[in-house]
C-alpha cells in the first residue's frame, strides 16, 4: 500500500507542460543551417596549409570525400534519432532516453562545454582569421595602406580585439533574443552572402591559372613586406623542405580533420522543437546539406591546388615550422582569407571576400550560441536546472537561457583574448568526440533497449538490412569512427588540441562533473517533490 501511495504522489509531482517553442524552421532552413554548421568559409580560411603541415601529402579533396563518407553514419544516427524523438536538445534527448539519463546529460554537458570554447575561438577568430586578413588583401589590391594598417591593428591590439570580440558576442546574443523569425532571416541573408561568395570564388579559382596567381600575389606582397612566392619557396628549400607527393595513407590519417570539416552537419537536431515536420525535415535536410557541402568543397579545393600549386602549399606549411619569419603573408600566417582575397586580383572581388568570410564566421558564432541555449532549455524542462530557465518570450525565445549563455560567451571572448587557457588546456576535439561516441553507442542499442519508441518511429527508421536495424548499423560505424578520431586526435595534438596532463585532467574532470551535476540536481529536485526519473521516462513536450 505504501509503495502504491508513494507512486501516486510521484506521478502527481510530475506534470509535463508545453515547451512554448514555435515551429518556425522548414526543411529549407534545416538544409541551410546544417550547411552553415559545416561552414565552408571557416574550412577555407584555416585548412589550405594547416592540413599540409599536420599530414604532409594529404589531399584536401580526398579528405573532404572521406569526411562526407564517415559523416553519412552521423547523418544516419542523428537524422533517424531526430525523426524518432523530434525535440529540443539533440543528443541529450537521444542518449538520455536511449541509454540512461545521466549519460545523456554527460554527453550533452561535454558538447555544451565544447560550444563555450567555440565562443572564445570564433569571437576572436572572426577578426583574426576572417575579417582582418581579407581586409588586408582588399587594401593591398586597392593600393590603400591605411586599410592594411587598420587590419593589422584590429588583429594585434588586444584592447581593440577584445572590444570587437565582445561586440560580436553581444550582437549574436541580440539576434538570438529577437526570436526565431529574426534568427531565420539573419541566417538566410548571411548564407546568401556566404554561399554567393563561395560560388564566385569557385569561378575565380577555376579560371585563374598559376602564373596569374603568382603575379597577383607578388604585386600585393611587394607593397606589404617585399616578399615573393619564389622567395618563400627558396626559404623553404633552404630550411630543408623537399617536395611532398600525394599520399593516400596521410589522407586517411587526417580522419579527425575530415570529420571536423563536416562537424556541424547535425546542428539542427538541437532545434527539434522548432522545426516543422521534423520527422521528414531533419534527415532529408542533413543529407542534402552533406551533398551540397561536399560538392562545393571538391570544386573549391580543385581550384586551390590548380591555382596556388601543391608544392607551394606544402612549402608554406614547412616554413611555418622551420622559419615563420620567412612567411610574407598577412601577419606571417598562411590564411585562406588573405590568400584567396589576393588571388581574385580585383579590389571589388576582394571586398566580396571580406563580406563572405565575415558572414561565414559570424553565422557559426551565432549558431554556437543557439545550441547551448536549447541544451540549457532541455535540461530545465527535465528538472535538472531551475524551471526559470524554460521561460520563453512572446516570440518563443528562451530568454533566460539566452542571457545565461550570452554572459558565458562574453566571458569566453575575454578569456580567449587575454589568456592562453583555450590553446594550452582545452582539447576541443576530445570534448565533442565524447558526445558523438555516446550517440553512436545509443543508436546501436536503441532499437532493442527502447523498442516501444523504435516501433513508433517513421517507417524509414525501422529499415533493416539482413535483419539488423539500419540505425544500429549506423551507430556501429559512428562509434568505430570516433574511436579512431579520438586516437588520431591524441596522436596529433597540433590539430586535436593539447594532450598534456592538464588538458587530460580537464577532460577527465568534465566527464566526472557531468554525472555529479546530474545526480546532485536529481537529489535536490526529488526533495522538492519533482520526480526527475518520471521526466526521463517520457519525451520532452512539444
Amino acid at each position: 500500500m505504501a509503495a502504491i501511495e508513494q507512486e501516486n504522489v510521484a506521478s502527481k509531482s510530475f506534470v509535463r507542460q508545453s515547451s512554448g517553442l514555435i515551429r518556425e524552421f522548414g526543411v529549407g532552413d534545416v538544409i541551410l543551417i546544417n550547411i552553415i554548421g559545416v561552414n565552408i568559409g571557416i574550412v577555407l580560411a584555416v585548412s589550405i596549409a594547416s592540413l599540409a603541415g599536420l599530414w604532409p601529402g594529404a589531399s584536401m579533396i580526398l579528405v573532404v570525400i572521406l569526411g562526407a563518407i564517415v559523416s553519412l553514419a552521423t547523418v544516419g544516427v542523428y537524422g533517424m534519432l531526430s525523426a524518432t524523438m523530434p525535440r529540443a536538445g539533440g543528443d541529450y534527448v537521444f542518449i538520455g532516453r536511449g541509454l540512461s539519463p545521466w549519460l545523456g546529460f554527460t554527453a550533452n554537458w561535454m558538447m555544451t562545454f565544447s560550444l563555450f570554447v567555440l565562443f572564445g575561438l570564433f569571437s576572436v577568430g572572426t577578426i583574426t582569421q576572417a575579417i582582418a586578413p581579407a581586409l588586408a588583401a582588399y587594401g593591398l589590391l586597392a593600393n590603400d595602406d591605411s586599410i592594411v594598417s587598420f587590419a593589422t591593428k584590429i588583429s594585434t591590439d588586444k584592447t581593440i580585439l577584445a572590444f570587437c570580440a565582445v561586440g560580436l558576442m553581444l550582437a549574436a546574443a541580440a539576434v538570438a533574443l529577437a526570436g526565431d523569425r529574426v534568427v531565420k532571416w539573419v541566417f538566410r541573408i548571411l548564407a546568401a552572402v556566404g554561399i554567393g561568395g563561395v560560388l564566385i570564388l569557385i569561378v575565380v579559382l577555376l579560371t585563374t591559372d598559376y602564373a596569374t596567381f603568382v603575379n597577383n600575389m607578388n604585386e600585393a606582397l611587394s607593397r606589404y613586406q617585399g616578399g615573393t612566392i619564389e622567395g618563400m619557396r627558396a626559404a623553404a628549400d633552404k630550411g630543408g623542405f623537399s617536395p611532398v607527393s600525394f599520399s593516400i595513407a596521410a589522407s586517411f590519417s587526417a580522419l579527425p580533420f575530415a570529420f571536423y570539416s563536416f562537424v556541424g552537419l547535425t546542428y539542427t537536431s538541437y532545434l527539434g522543437g522548432e522545426i516543422q515536420r521534423p520527422q521528414r525535415s531533419q534527415p532529408i535536410g542533413m543529407l542534402i546539406a552533406l551533398g551540397v557541402s561536399l560538392l562545393l568543397f571538391v570544386l573549391l579545393f580543385i581550384g586551390v591546388y590548380q591555382t596556388m600549386g601543391w608544392d607551394n602549399i606544402h612549402a608554406w606549411a614547412s616554413l611555418a615550422g622551420s622559419d615563420p619569419t620567412a612567411i610574407k603573408f598577412f601577419n606571417g600566417s598562411v590564411l585562406g582569407s588573405f590568400l584567396l582575397g589576393v588571388t581574385t586580383g580585383s579590389p571589388f572581388l576582394a571586398a566580396i571576400m571580406v563580406l563572405m568570410f565575415a558572414a561565414w564566421f559570424f553565422m557559426i558564432l551565432l549558431w554556437a550560441l543557439m545550441m547551448p541555449i536549447r541544451n540549457l532549455f532541455a535540461w530545465s524542462m527535465d528538472g535538472i536546472l531551475p524551471q526559470a530557465v524554460t521561460k520563453v518570450s512572446r516570440r518563443g525565445t528562451p530568454w533566460v537561457a539566452t542571457i545565461i549563455v550570452g554572459v558565458v560567451g562574453v566571458a569566453m571572448a575575454i578569456i580567449a583574448v587575454y589568456s592562453t587557457f583555450i590553446s594550452l588546456v582545452v582539447n576541443y576535439t576530445l570534448l565533442y568526440s565524447t558526445t558523438f561516441l555516446l550517440a553512436g553507442i545509443c543508436a546501436v542499442v536503441f532499437p532493442y533497449r527502447r523498442r516501444e519508441l523504435f516501433e513508433k518511429a517513421p517507417a524509414f527508421v525501422q529499415t533493416k538490412i539482413g535483419g539488423i536495424p539500419l540505425l544500429t548499423i549506423a551507430g556501429v560505424v559512428e562509434s568505430l569512427t570516433f574511436l579512431v578520431i579520438i586516437y588520431e586526435a591524441l596522436k596529433t595534438p597540433a590539430f586535436g588540441g593539447p594532450t598534456g596532463n592538464t588538458a587530460l585532467l580537464l577532460i577527465g574532470g568534465l566527464l566526472l562533473a557531468g554525472p555529479v551535476v546530474f545526480f546532485v540536481s536529481r537529489w535536490i529536485r526529488i526533495r522538492q517533490g519533482y520526480d526527475v526519473d518520471a521526466a526521463f521516462r517520457t519525451l520532452p513536450p512539444e
